[in-house]
């Protein structure tokens, strides 16, 4: 285990964070904090950084995060952040995540973000109200989309795996194809492949992705 070093992002990845960043039209950092959500790091275990405007800094409580902020977590990190309207994010280990974009013109009926997951684990519980319209987590391989509900996002270089805990999440393979799952089901997404269908994932593997996305 590499206890050392966070992992770098591939470049596909990098990529795509790019063209997130470049579609939405985003400012960086707290400037664009008149249209962004901001959330804040509520719990911080382990090792844990934020790259802001190209800094690296080290996270800790209180801290609060804008679009653009890119999080990651070492061996044997695990960082919990709430949003405004009471959703919460719980990055794993070894994981790094973007927050693309949490912007929500006037004119929309809701929220609509988008996290970048470069790689590792994560977990997003959304509360059951109507502020969110949208919330996207994109992988190398695959989209997964909910607007009420919690689930988990596993990226990996050679899948993608997605598991709803609770409610509904569509998940769309970039090949193509989609799945919505159920509460306790489950989907794969490799490179060039669409979504498996979908199925309850075992005891080992499911209790496995809730226990590496549970603050201690």
């Amino acid at each position: 285990m590499e206890a050392s070093m966070l992992r770098r992002p591939s470049a596909l990845c990098a990529a795509i964070s790019a063209a997130l960043f470049a579609i939405a039209g985003l400012a960086a950092g707290p400037a664009a904090a008149e249209q962004a959500t901001a959330c804040e790091v509520t719990r911080v275990v382990g090792r844990a950084t934020v790259v802001r405007e190209g800094a690296s800094l080290p996270l800790s409580a209180n801290v609060l995060l804008y679009e653009r902020d890119q999080v990651a977590t070492g061996p044997d990190g695990r960082v919990e952040i709430r949003c405004e309207d009471g959703s919460t994010i719980v990055v794993g280990d070894r994981s790094t995540v973007s927050l693309a974009s949490f912007v929500t013109p006037p004119t929309q009926r809701g929220w609509v973000g988008v996290l970048l997951m470069i790689e590792g684990i994560l977990r997003v519980t959304l509360p059951g109200t109507k502020r969110w319209n949208r919330l996207e987590i994109v992988t190398e391989t695959a989209v997964a989309s909910a607007r009420s509900t919690a689930w988990i996002v596993d990226a990996r270089k050679e899948t993608t795996g997605v598991f709803a805990v609770e409610g509904r999440v569509r998940v769309v393979g970039k090949a193509g194809g989609e799945v919505t799952l159920s509460p306790r089901q489950g989907t794969d997404v490799r490179p060039g492949a669409q979504p498996t269908p979908p199925v309850v994932w075992g005891q080992p593997r499911a209790s496995a992705a809730l226990a590496r996305t549970t603050m201690p």
